[in-house]
């Protein structure tokens, strides 16, 4: 995958507004970072519900292309106050967005009833969890559009400042100067989605493939891009991950841990 690194200062020269934004909730988040990690230190066993569905706080009349819902998934609805914030948070900053998680059951579900058996038995075959959101919100966008958003991450400036009415899709660039798939954004039935489903599924039946990260994650989405064109812009402005948590408090309860922690303790197919 090529880089395209892009400079705090070219980032701010591109959308001036929403990096100076986007410098404050760093600072916020820093500060609440560490009232959390109290929280939980106090109270480790307390636990927070994400609702299913959380509707617009207000309507905008304002056309875009992609749909104003945002996607989100995690192994569980009960977590930390931390991630529950960050949840809360997101909303705030996109108040003329629904908001809708899905569980593993309703992945499930959703992916069966949308999709044709080959899809469905890739999907089934992935014992990970990580491995199982990576394909979820790539067939999930293919459907239905939006905005998917990695449980840990949470928006750096408002998303109607960086979503706009001839957008067709968004890739978010990292600080290493590769696209991510923590943010994802396009409309239904996007070419270019279609591909990286098509990849991931590739993936999963290629026996060399041992690796979440290059099976169904980023890798997946690198291998398609690598020869298409598509809209992208710096995370700097967008979304950051990991301001408002870390893995503890992303994943307190035993047993949980990171993806990279997992496919060393079993294989990421059956």
């Amino acid at each position: 995958m090529t880089m395209h690194r892009i400079s705090a200062k070219t980032a701010f020269k591109s959308r001036p507004f929403a990096y100076v934004f986007s410098r404050v909730v760093k600072i916020f988040a820093s500060a609440m970072k560490q009232f959390f990690r109290l929280h939980f230190w106090m109270f480790p066993d307390k636990r927070f519900e994400i609702p299913p569905y959380s509707p617009p706080i207000w309507r905008s009349k304002k056309a875009v292309g992609i749909p104003r819902t945002v996607w989100q998934t995690n192994y569980s609805d009960k977590v930390t106050l931390a991630v529950y914030f960050a949840n809360r948070f997101n909303r705030l900053l996109a108040p003329t967005f629904e908001f809708c998680f899905i569980n593993d059951d309703e992945q499930i579900a959703f992916i069966a009833e949308n999709y044709p058996e080959e899809v469905n038995a890739a999907f089934t075959r992935l014992q990970i969890g990580a491995a199982k959101a990576d394909y979820w919100r790539v067939l999930t966008l293919i459907k239905k559009g939006g905005v998917y958003l990695d449980i840990d991450a949470n928006l750096a400036s408002p998303l109607e400042w960086t979503l706009h009415d001839n957008t067709s899709e968004l890739f978010i660039i990292d600080r290493k100067g590769l696209v991510t798939n923590s943010f994802l954004a396009t409309v239904p039935e996007n070419p270019i989605f279609h591909r990286i489903a098509d990849q991931i599924r590739q993936n999963i039946a290629d026996p060399k493939q041992s690796d979440v990260f290059h099976m169904t994650g980023p890798g997946a989405v690198w291998q398609v891009l690598e020869d298409c064109s598509y809209n992208s812009c710096s995370y700097r402005s967008v979304s950051h991950q990991g301001q408002f948590n870390n893995p503890t408090l992303q994943y307190p309860d035993k047993g949980r841990g990171k993806w990279w922690q997992e496919q060393n303790e079993r294989d990421i197919r059956k």
